[in-house]
């Protein structure tokens, strides 16, 4: 196991990460530059998470809570797997109340789920527990 955690091992995963940010612009830019109206990524997101899948802004701001903060604390430690376990399950529930429940969804609403996202990405789901 201890042949992954080295500086080659993290040279590669940090190009495969640029290689797909990079990837991820040019289709963003090729999706703005062709003739069909609202086919961007976010746009396709925002309707699918308006329709049943509002899971997707509090799965979204859980990632970037765990890649951009996370705290050292480890009051918050629950685990090395459970976070993810537990992110499958809140979000497995709330795609069966998006399927199950009909109700309006306001952006205030999809801001407090990317909100308590970003909260549970820092605290339960950090790379900085050591």
């Amino acid at each position: 196991m201890e042949e992954f955690f080295n500086p080659e091992a993290y040279r590669i995963v940090r190009n495969i990460m640029i290689g797909f940010a990079a990837f991820y612009v040019l289709f963003e830019v090729a999706l703005n530059l062709n003739e069909l109206e609202n086919d961007t990524s976010n746009i396709i997101l925002f309707e699918a998470a308006k329709d049943k899948l509002f899971f997707i802004p509090f799965a979204l701001g859980t990632i970037m809570g765990h890649l951009f903060l996370g705290t050292n604390n480890k009051v918050f430690y629950i685990g090395d797997g459970w976070p993810v376990i537990l992110l499958f399950a809140f979000c497995a529930i709330m795609t069966i109340i998006g399927f199950k429940v009909k109700f309006e969804k306001s952006r205030a609403f999809f801001t407090l789920l990317l909100l308590l996202g970003v909260a549970y990405g820092h605290f339960f789901w950090s790379m900085n527990f050591s």
